[in-house]
């Protein structure tokens, strides 16, 4: 007997690597951000909430935009890709100490979020997705699998960009590594005509 497993409902995360070397410029920019931190839950973030919009961070700006129209052409597969995009809305820096971490949580008003690895050691660094359903049962799993775990742990490099929607609950675990990790998180949201957009009735709407 044949037997399928259907992914039913799955939600969609996007996984790619960075296809060159932070600059000079870029590294020396981000090392001077951290005169500026908030002390977040369990690491430290920038003030500033808008980092891309300086000019030494200008081509990885078009780099994380070029990420996002991926995710936006494979997983919404748009009947027409012109109409609308995913276009960034925030982007902040993000330090984690050896030990330290960062606490679960998503990324409300925003549709894809991610992160763009600055310094991410192999084997010592993760981005951690949970879902948080209530299982009707408990079962002990021999393997571990989409269908029966309840958390996710995303290996991470450096040079690598990390795409999920927003809702995702995430986290990152205590920190192994003997460096300071650090990230360029980021949320978007939709820019242009979304919905019934031929007919312009009850589902249209123009951002």
């Amino acid at each position: 007997m044949e037997i399928r497993l259907l992914k039913l409902f799955p939600k969609a995360a996007m996984h790619m690597t960075m296809d060159r070397d932070f600059t000079t410029e870029e590294l020396d920019f981000i090392m001077n951000m951290k005169k500026n931190l908030l002390r977040n839950v369990g690491n430290d973030s920038t003030e500033d909430m808008d980092i891309f919009r300086h000019a030494p961070l200008a081509d990885l700006k078009k780099i994380i935009q070029k990420s996002l129209d991926m995710y936006f052409l494979h997983v919404y597969q748009p009947k027409t890709p012109k109409n609308a995009r995913l276009t960034l809305t925030q982007s902040w820096l993000n330090f984690t100490k050896p030990g330290e971490y960062h606490h679960v949580h998503n990324h409300p008003n925003s549709i894809i979020s991610g992160c763009l690895y600055i310094s991410a050691e192999k084997g010592k660094d993760m981005i951690t997705f949970e879902n948080r359903e209530i299982p009707h049962f408990q079962i002990e799993t021999d393997k571990i699998n989409e269908f029966n775990s309840n958390e996710i742990g995303v290996p991470v490099v450096t040079r690598d960009i990390v795409l999920f929607p927003s809702n995702m609950l995430h986290k990152v675990p205590q920190t192994m590594s003997s460096d300071v990790r650090i990230s360029i998180a980021f949320n978007s949201f939709f820019r242009g005509k979304i919905g019934n957009v031929d007919s312009d009735r009850v589902n249209y709407l123009e951002i």
